[in-house]
């Protein structure tokens, strides 16, 4: 399928969802008051595309049985029927209870709230959807700003926020927008968009809010005290914006992992409204406030816990930053280093790097390492203090310095004791933050958009194809290669072909790093190939779902081999701070546990989730903010009891409250497109009637047979499976049920399979994670029931006749 069709279907299935889900939005208000049964309509609105969802769990439970309905669909498998997405959801049922509530013009205005941030609706069009409502005699706001207004009245967690400027004159925080409330000058005659000022929100309102509604907070050992990751970094506005909006966002680590990111549980604790990027001046005014904010908690507020025993549980709960998440250009505003392209530019050790001149009669700064040099000094809170009284010395010497010449050198001299330091790192004053290790080695900026994305453009860019480690001649090669890594549907944004790497997202580098460096075999030279491995087996454990000590071991010692090769396959002028970055990994494991833990894909995800409702073209922080503010206040009311039970579970759907992807043995197994065909060799073995099928669901995650995925974009049919003891990769060749029975499955399971291998120069490591074995004639194969289902896999398969299985190193991110 071409690029084009995927793009035009991709479009018109988001029209359909758009659709669907206004007419559920109408019907619903529509007959809120006398409702026997919901529409039909309303059992197939939940019915995304599935390539675009995610398996947030995709692991089943063999403990307990499952029920096995089956859902006969059609005698016949059509063109429609596998164009068509079998519905992912549940389907929204009602009792005669409920189908009596009444749907009141809160539930509505929450409903539109979420329909807005579904679909990127603008305020306009949220505004005619109500003039419609009202048309058709529902009780709704009468307008936009109304149904603001309604749900601003009713939350806690909407909070307006203190407007900071900073005084042209001074050069210190006011709180007043026309004049300094700090030496008392006018701005004027001074315009107003010339006058920097930014927004912080009041971080203790928002936790009590958080804490006394959140049922997802473990606060392990009874212990009084919870801990903060904190990001920060430049965002566009909207697609083709040059303006940069910079916001400050807190996470409660006590909080579920699938819940801590959602716009209800994070905390806004300022931000710069742009349009440029701020200056380490601003960033340290704008962090001042909230680091006040911070020490506060430190010494302890009393808190309202939710509870299901008691209506006012209070505890007095200590609140600690001990992380920090960003981008390397955020990271050196917030610790007052210089730009991670410069000397000690590195914000986790006191490394200088060394200038290496480029082709084009410039320079770069190289931060190579070699086996026989010694280590770069740790950044510690004790270094780090270290060097402030060594920064206030030499400020004292340059101001007693009288002499004609010899300054350039003392400068010189100054800046190579000083260790890159440039002023204080405002985080310092924090009891549990440390202004080193706590800067978290980020996978998205530093592995995949980083260190990943060069290695690609060493190999592929036109400019290097006369390296000898260069790939450009064959990319067409690699990118036919590419297309036969078969992914799941469930895995949001498939690689596009490797001529586009320069446009790829981080998933996309992501996927091709961990599962596609397969295509690279033949075509790398062998030590190229053999130096990538390295790389992928220590991202394959630092993105492990379970960490162990040893594991984290294996991953320093792996990141030193990369770099310690590195320079010598691609020279050190390719050795940049973002290849460097990688030796600090471990210690961010071993602190901090797994990169899915803590990575600004998170992050990210929120925060695109704000922009791409942004609509205006001015003002862009205001409309951000109150979008977040509005969707906090919105998933609040869909957690309210009192609300209408059918609207409540479509919009905890459209809010994605509930977890869309998670397996239990409750779930039951349904078998959909029926196939006729005839196979002797089941005949043989089992008496009955038999009817084959090409699609089963478990729960809500599809599996499919290899002939129905062989023509698709996704492949469902590579799955994990427990045989006994121990489990095997295989792909399923037979969905099918003998006298309407359980569904089976008949697995394909490959032989002589051998683990991934990677070695350095003392150890060799080996992964189970990843297995490669000969698809030959003679292959076996095995019935297994649903409940033997471990997850789906992702599979590989050359020309070769070898083919590779990976396993995701974690769900949480197979999406």
């Amino acid at each position: 399928m071409s690029n084009a069709h995927r793009s035009t279907d991709w479009r018109r299935r988001q029209t359909k969802v758009v659709r669907n889900d206004l007419v559920i939005a109408l019907a619903q208000a529509a007959n809120r008051q006398e409702v026997d049964i919901l529409p039909p309509v309303l059992n197939n609105i939940l019915k995304p595309d599935i390539d675009s969802d995610s398996d947030t769990d995709i692991s089943i439970s063999c403990d307990q049985d499952m029920q096995s309905p089956v859902e006969s669909v059609s005698e016949k498998m059509t063109n429609n029927d596998e164009n068509q997405t079998s519905s992912t959801f549940e389907s929204i049922i009602l009792s005669e209870k409920e189908s009596n509530e009444t749907i009141c013009s809160i539930d509505i205005a929450t409903a539109l709230i979420a329909l807005k941030s579904r679909h990127h609706l603008s305020n306009n069009c949220v505004g005619d959807i109500l003039v419609l409502l009202k048309l058709l005699g529902v009780d709704v706001p009468s307008s936009y700003k109304a149904l603001c207004t309604l749900l601003r009245k009713r939350s806690d967690l909407h909070l307006s926020p203190s407007t900071h400027t900073i005084c042209p004159h001074c050069k210190k925080l006011s709180v007043e927008k026309h004049k300094c409330t700090a030496c008392d000058a006018n701005y004027s005659p001074i315009p107003s968009t010339k006058i920097p000022l930014f927004y912080t929100y009041d971080i203790s309102r928002q936790l009590k809010a958080i804490l006394a509604t959140s049922k997802d907070l473990v606060l392990h050992n009874n212990r009084s005290f919870i801990t903060l990751t904190m990001n920060i970094g430049g965002i566009q506005p909207n697609k083709g914006s040059d303006q940069s909006i910079w916001p400050v966002l807190l996470i409660i680590n006590e909080i579920n992992r699938k819940k801590r990111y959602s716009p209800k549980n994070s905390i806004i604790a300022g931000m710069w409204p742009g349009p440029s990027k701020p200056s380490r001046t601003t960033i340290s005014l704008l962090f001042k406030n909230i680091v006040a904010d911070l020490q506060e908690l430190e010494k302890g507020h009393l808190f309202k816990l939710y509870s299901l025993e008691h209506d006012n549980h209070f505890e007095t709960i200590k609140v600690f930053l001990i992380c920090a998440c960003c981008d390397k250009p955020a990271q050196c505003l917030i610790q007052c280093l210089p730009d991670p392209i410069a000397f000690f530019g590195c914000g986790n050790c006191e490394i200088e790097g060394v200038s290496v001149p480029t082709k084009n009669d410039g320079s770069v700064v190289s931060f190579a390492i070699y086996e026989n040099n010694p280590n770069a000094c740790e950044r510690t809170n004790e270094r780090y203090d270290l060097l402030q009284q060594e920064v206030k010395m030499n400020e004292n010497q340059l101001a007693n310095f009288t002499g004609s010449c010899g300054r350039p050198a003392l400068i010189e001299v100054h800046k190579n004791a000083e260790k890159g330091i440039k002023g204080p790192c405002l985080l310092r004053a924090l009891s549990k933050f440390d202004v080193g290790r706590c800067f978290l080695v980020d996978s998205l900026h530093n592995i995949y958009l980083g260190l990943f994305k060069r290695l690609l453009s060493l190999w592929l860019s036109h400019k290097d194809k006369n390296e000898n480690w260069s790939l450009w001649s064959r990319t067409d090669e690699l990118s036919s290669l590419l297309d036969k890594v078969r992914f799941p549907s469930t895995t949001t944004r498939h690689p596009r072909p490797l001529h586009k790497f320069s446009k790829y997202k981080g998933s996309e580098y992501r996927l091709v790093l961990l599962f596609g460096y397969s295509i690279f075999e033949s075509i790398l030279k062998p030590e190229c190939y053999s130096h990538l491995l390295l790389l992928v087996l220590a991202v394959h454990h630092a993105e492990s779902r379970s960490l162990t000590h040893d594991m984290v071991d294996v991953v320093e010692k792996l990141c030193l081999s990369f770099l310690y090769q590195f320079p010598k396959l691609y020279t050190s002028q390719h050795n940049v701070q973002v290849v460097h970055s990688i030796l600090h990994l471990s210690e961010t494991l071993r602190n901090f546990g797994p990169l899915s833990t803590n990575s600004t894909f998170n992050f990210e995800d929120q925060l695109g989730v704000l922009t791409r409702s942004c609509k205006g073209t001015r003002r862009h922080a205001i409309e951000i903010m109150n979008n977040l503010m509005y969707l906090r206040d919105a998933c609040s009311e869909a957690a309210n009891a009192n609300m209408h039970k059918g609207l409540q579970k479509l919009l905890t759907t459209w809010l994605h409250m509930r977890d869309a992807y998670n397996i239990s043995s409750k779930d039951c197994v349904r078998v959909l497109h029926p196939v006729k065909i005839t196979d002797q060799f089941f005949d043989s073995i089992f008496s009955g009637d038999i009817v084959y099928y090409s699609t089963a669901y478990i729960g809500q995650v599809r599996f499919t047979t290899v002939q129905y995925a062989r023509e698709k974009v996704s492949d469902d049919s590579a799955i994990l499976f427990k045989d006994g003891l121990k489990q095997n990769f295989g792909r399923i060749r037979r969905i099918f049920t003998v006298n309407s029975g359980e569904p089976m499955l008949y697995v394909d399971v490959i032989s002589k399979m051998l683990h991934f291998e990677c070695a350095t120069s003392t150890d060799v490591y080996s992964y189970s994670y990843i297995q490669t074995g000969l698809l030959d004639e003679q292959k076996k194969s095995i019935f297994i029931s649903a409940t033997d289902i471990v997850e789906k896999c992702v599979f590989y398969e050359p020309n070769n006749r070898f083919c590779t299985f990976y396993r995701f190193p974690n769900p949480e991110h197979s999406s």
